[in-house]
């Protein structure tokens, strides 16, 4: 989950096609089955073609941390619109 929303996040902060560069995650507790969880997403740092993006998962009812996922992702120049025109030539 955490390797799908972290792109998505960058996506929208960016508007283009993107890669990852680095993924860490760190696991601080395990979630149950069935298990409501909240996950906030945020863009940390814009360091021009590198976003930085860290996404928590925690406890519904709690807070309690689950896992927090960091990543670097590498945006392309071109926006989508953009690659999708290039791979109709």
């Amino acid at each position: 989950m955490l390797d799908l929303i972290g792109p998505v996040t960058t996506f929208s902060f960016a508007n283009r096609v993107i890669s990852t560069v680095d993924f860490n995650v760190s696991y601080y507790s395990t979630a149950k089955i069935q298990e409501n969880v909240e996950i906030e997403s945020k863009v940390i740092a814009n360091r021009g073609n590198l976003i930085h993006v860290v996404v928590e998962v925690r406890r519904k009812g709690n807070g309690e941390v689950i896992a927090v996922g960091k990543l670097w992702m590498a945006s392309d120049k071109r926006t989508v619109a953009e690659v999708s025109n290039a791979r109709q030539l």
